[in-house]
């Protein structure tokens, strides 16, 4: 029986392992790309969204900042994903925070609600790990 539990565990261990390139720290979507190619991962992100129709908001070495509906609702909340990139040796990481988009004054955007959490952040995850996979297979 501790044989039969010892199995069970080190399976979901190992399944963890392989997929723990994929996870989120406190909540936060979080993906460890094994290549150093910043602007590969960055126009995999980019294609993956447009097909879900966003669009570049703004762009630098390190972060991504992408608009569009938000994910995993029907309304008609515009949603900004930030994507922060950071590479350590041979693998980059990519953590992504989604807020809900309001017009400030003077034409500023302001992020009051942040919605990484929950379902749009489970939509987020799931389009990385996608992407991941993506380039991966190349």
């Amino acid at each position: 029986m501790k044989r039969a539990i010892a199995d069970v565990v080190g399976a979901i261990l190992i399944g963890l392992m392989l997929t723990g390139c994929a996870t989120t720290q406190s909540g936060q979507p979080v993906v460890i790309f094994n290549t150093r190619d910043r602007g590969m991962i960055k126009s995999a992100i980019i294609n993956d969204f447009e097909k879900l129709e966003f669009k570049v908001v703004s762009e630098t070495s390190d972060n991504l900042i992408l608009e569009g509906r938000r994910l995993g609702y029907t309304g008609s909340d515009v949603m900004h994903a930030i994507f922060n990139i950071t590479t350590t040796g041979d693998s980059t990481t990519v953590r992504v925070q989604a807020y809900l988009k309001s017009a400030a004054s003077f034409g500023r955007v302001q992020y009051t609600d942040e919605i990484t959490y929950g379902v749009t952040g489970t939509e987020l995850l799931k389009i990385l790990q996608r992407v991941k996979a993506q380039i991966e297979s190349e």
